[in-house]
């Protein structure tokens, strides 16, 4: 009997899926709620997920067969009449009633010409907010009968930040979900579970008891916090400080002394130091000037003292920090007049210092009690690859990246939700209490991430950072703290907002149309089911899920346990009356995560990573990786346990390492599936604060997997599929290109096909023999490589179309693949030498030392600008000068250019005889096409080396024309999605 293919094996809309995976994160303020009810990392688009879900339910379009062949076929040539109106419908179906992609091509024409639309251009609400109705729900119930059983069971593996699970539930699916973490087990039973359970009617529980909270917190911190002649304080501006290395006296750390620095409000903070007092007098300035406002008293690990104007360096902040005399300097505070209008700022009064001083004393005199009832975070922060930066500045303990008032505020918060869960059981039911315990802690949760020594203040926006605008523990040298009961008031609203929009994401399916083709039972809802378990030990029976939707963890790219620790202190706190199944760890599971944490091995490294490796000998990223590879190996023999023979698994996977991909790779095919297809579809935006710069991927690579059958063909050979997969990865390559893909994307999109080829030849043999005598099987890595080469060689083609690749040479190849892959002159080292061995090059013979294009340094490869290069001697300008390679020579032009300008680069190239050379010019045209012409808000290109070309094509080769403007994103999602 033949296998039923899914729909992800056969098409994906994924022009329309990027488009709409942009647009749903384009703007932080509507962001979906599921952003907002608790910090978890590297989410994916609600629309993402839905598209993998029903596409890997639904049966494929069966071209070969007409109608009368029985079965989910007969079911479609029915309805539909072909395969058109089928791929349509699905469309439909997610929510996507228009045409995204024509919808931000018109977006982006009009901004350019700096025209605002009147109406929503989409024409439609964005896919996200549209639930499906009965009658879609009984469709899909239709459509996937004849071969799943109803309802269909779908598994999420690494349940994350609940994204898949909750798409899955609100189309009638049985959604499984596991995850190791207690936090996002956590997160996972608030967003896929109880909105599901309780509904909207839980809201009026939730602000009912969650005001009797805020009331009983009010009263305990009503005398820490001072407000002056009717104002309404927001926040304090703190600075940290470390003894004068001269005077003794503390003084700050400022990277730069802004308060406000927006369009209508420049004001900035003025510090009067006295000498032989130690005292820092304080005042505002409300017009502040850019030199005023951009002061520094610490820049680069260099601090300079207030009272000498002497420089210390970062290892004596370090040192005297972790001797425990790290202090603190009060450097402003925000409020809101009795007018109510606008952020103001006024210097610190003695009443506020008292207050602080009283907090300080609170918190000593409360110390044991609050100790003994378990009640303070003590737990060491433990050595790890994010958390050496808190360490390193004394941190040693969790509670220690609080001040005093601002544990203080957590600490009263957690009792109050103690006594208030007491009260409420005797007014509500179990399963509502559990449910209030989950979102009271959540607010709680969000308090600390906007009220610790790692939240910073935001001068262009006038308001707090959280601690995780970024994917780690950065120290922060001046740090907010929020008024404690307006943290606790916000926090608690919201998660109520969240949750009344969770709700109604959620809610019951509704819209039932009567329709005589497709008869059947109502569809019901069903919650989300969230087990807290290792996704290498799934609580489920062999052959019991329908389909596999997993996000799983990216090698090295988010340390998960370590961030997560900063939240699971308090939540094991605030959880423990009603969920202690989440509360029994002592911190998150840091063994059993996979991700390649080389902090958690460097114990165990038989070589630091510096030098020739010896034979055998294994650095801590070596074990690391080795760590990584098994684990998501164990977890995919277990997908390939749990689910039907006849199911699929769509992974979604968004990492530029071959690493990484080398090691899901190999875990897919230990695990016995083979890839039955691949969709790059462009998730990121390339101007959100983790991708911008950090040569991240753009787009959400989705692999749908099926088990792999035995079958009697040949056995093959690497010699013999070689020709096939460069042809795959190739024409995917031109492919995704034309569909809108650049860059490094270009090259993972390529990946998939690459490795579909193999994973169905496999498995494949080199023909030789290994130590042990047995037949050796090519590994996915070589296969990725020999991908790598082939995508080079067609990007060198779009970048030079004009051009014959052969008059180029290697090193030239390497700069404007870098360039074109990456976007920025830095990246990673790793990446480079894949990128040097598809050009055929040595990183370290040939780039480094012989032509010195690039330098590395900690992980990091760089590429050297033009001046840096001519400074070091690489090249010169002049007559009669011979050039060893054509990136020499558009160096030279371009030192000429920026050095001594247009006269003398016009006559060096009269000179040279290139101004009318095609393969100069194709060159240019390549050089072009490849650096990134990204540009700040007053309109000018911000990489100095595309600057520096531009002027040369308009004022030199003005024939050549202008490379096409990127698409601008409107925002920046990532950064501030609970502000």
């Amino acid at each position: 009997m033949n296998r039923i293919r899914c729909l992800a094996t056969q098409w994906m809309p994924t022009a329309a899926l990027g488009a709409e995976s942009l647009r749903e994160r384009a703007a932080s303020s509507a962001l979906p709620p599921l952003y907002f009810l608790h910090v978890w990392w590297a989410r994916r688009p609600l629309i993402l997920a839905r598209a993998a879900v029903l596409a890997s339910l639904l049966p494929a379009w069966n071209t070969a067969q007409t109608s009368g062949g029985g079965g989910s076929q007969d079911l479609l040539i029915q309805h539909f009449g072909t395969e058109e109106k089928y791929r349509q419908w699905f469309l439909e179906v997610l929510g996507i009633k228009g045409d995204p992609v024509a919808a931000r091509k018109r977006i982006a024409e009009a901004r350019s010409k700096g025209v605002r639309f009147k109406q929503d251009p989409y024409g439609y609400k964005r896919a996200f907010t549209v639930s499906p109705s009965q009658e879609v729900a009984k469709q899909l119930r239709v459509f996937t009968e004849s071969h799943i059983a109803a309802p269909p069971v779908v598994l999420d593996l690494f349940g994350g930040g609940g994204s898949i699970s909750f798409e899955a539930a609100r189309y009638g699916c049985r959604a499984f979900t596991s995850e190791l973490n207690p936090v996002a087990a956590a997160i996972l039973h608030g967003t896929v579970k109880i909105p599901f359970e309780e509904g909207a009617r839980f809201l009026s529980v939730l602000d009912n008891w969650g005001k009797i909270w805020i009331g009983r917190i009010s009263k305990h911190l009503a005398g820490f916090f001072v407000h002056e002649d009717g104002e309404v304080i927001k926040d304090f501006i703190w600075a940290h400080t470390v003894p004068c290395p001269s005077t003794g006296h503390l003084t700050p750390l400022l990277p730069n002394h802004w308060l406000a620095r927006t369009a209508k409000q420049r004001e900035a903070v003025a510090l009067h130091p006295d000498a032989t007092t130690g005292r820092i007098g304080i005042s505002i300035l409300k017009e502040a000037t850019q030199e005023q406002g951009d002061r520094q008293t610490y820049k680069r690990g260099v601090a300079t003292s207030v009272f000498t104007d002497e420089s210390f360096d970062g290892g004596y902040i370090s040192k005297k920090a972790q001797e425990g005399e790290m202090g603190h300097l009060l450097l402003a505070v925000a409020y809101r007049p009795p007018n109510g209008r606008g952020t103001q700022f006024r210097a610190p009064v003695a009443e506020d210092l008292e207050a602080v001083q009283k907090a300080e004393a609170y918190v000593r005199d409360h110390w044991d009690e609050w100790d003994a009832q378990g009640l303070i975070p003590t737990e060491a922060v433990p050595e790890g690859n994010k958390t050496k930066e808190p360490l390193r500045y004394g941190m040693k303990s969790w509670a220690s990246i609080f001040t005093p008032r601002q544990l203080l505020t957590a600490v009263i918060a957690l009792e109050e939700l103690h006594r208030v869960l007491d009260e409420a059981r005797s007014e509500l039911d179990t399963d509502q209490v559990k449910a209030l315990n989950l979102y009271l802690a959540f607010a709680l949760d969000k308090v600390v991430n906007y009220n610790s020594r790692m939240s910073r203040w935001h001068p262009p926006r006038m308001l707090i950072a959280p601690v995780f605008d970024r994917h780690d523990f950065a120290f922060k040298w001046t740090y907010a703290e929020m008024e404690g009961v307006d943290a606790c008031r916000w926090g608690l609203q919201q998660v109520m907002d969240c949750y009344r929009d969770l709700a109604k994401l959620a809610a019951t399916l509704e819209g039932s149309a009567d329709n005589p083709s497709l008869m059947g039972e109502e569809v019901h809802i069903l919650p989300g089911e969230p087990t807290l378990a290792s996704a290498t030990a799934l609580p489920y029976p062999d052959r019991s899920v329908d389909a596999i939707v997993t996000d799983p963890p990216y090698y090295d790219n988010v340390m998960y346990a370590e961030l997560s620790d900063y939240f699971y202190i308090w939540l094991k706190r605030s959880l423990k009356p009603h969920w202690p199944e989440l509360c029994g760890q002592y911190l998150s599971d840091k063994d059993n995560e996979a991700v390649a944490n080389r902090a958690r091995f460097t114990d165990l490294a038989t070589h630091t990573g510096r030098g020739k490796k010896p034979p055998g000998a294994k650095t801590a990223q070596d074990l690391a990786a080795e760590n990584y590879e098994t684990l998501m190996a164990d977890a995919f023999a277990e997908a390939h346990r749990v689910l039907r023979d006849d199911g699929a698994m769509t992974v979604m996977f968004t990492h530029k390492k071959v690493d990484a991909w080398n090691a899901l790779a190999k875990a897919l095919l230990d695990a016995g599936f083979q890839i039955a297809s691949s969709w790059p579809v462009t998730t990121e935006s390339a101007h959100s604060l983790h991708q911008k710069g950090n040569n991240s991927a753009n787009s959400t690579i989705l692999l749908t997997c099926l088990k792999r059958r035995e079958t009697s063909a040949k056995t093959a050979f690497w010699q013999e599929i070689q020709d096939e997969l460069r042809h795959a990865a190739r024409q995917a390559a031109i492919q995704y290109a034309r569909d809108g893909l650049v860059g490094v994307d270009v090259t993972l999109a390529a990946f998939g096909p690459a490795l579909a080829v193999l994973s169905e030849k496999w498995p494949v043999y080199t023909g030789e023999l290994d130590s042990q005598g047995q037949r050796q099987q090519i590994s996915p890595e070589q296969v990725l490589d020999l991908a790598r080469q082939e995508v080079a060689l067609a990007k060198l083609e779009g970048l030079a179309p004009a051009g014959n690749l052969a008059e180029f040479d290697p090193p030239t190849n390497w700069w404007l693949l870098a360039w074109h892959d990456f976007g920025a002159p830095k990246f990673p080292a790793g990446e480079a030498i894949k990128l040097s061995q598809a050009t055929h090059m040595d990183l370290d013979v040939d780039l480094r030392k012989g032509y010195r294009l690039v330098a590395t340094r900690s992980g990091t490869a760089e590429i050297l600008s033009p001046m840096r290069r001519w400074e070091s001697n690489c090249f010169a300008f002049g007559l009669g000068i011979s050039y060893e390679t054509w990136i020499d020579r558009l160096h030279a032009l371009m030192v000429a250019y920026e050095q001594d300008g247009l006269q003398v680069a016009r006559a060096w190239l009269a000179q040279t005889n290139l101004a009318e050379n095609d393969r100069f010019r194709s060159l240019l045209e390549a050089a072009l096409r490849a650096i990134p012409r990204t540009k700040d808000t007053a309109d000018e290109i911000l990489i100095p080396e595309a600057r520096t070309l531009e002027g040369i094509r308009a004022t030199l080769f003005p024939q050549v024309a202008a490379p096409p403007e990127p698409e601008e994103e409107a925002t920046q999602p990532d950064l501030y999605a609970e502000s």
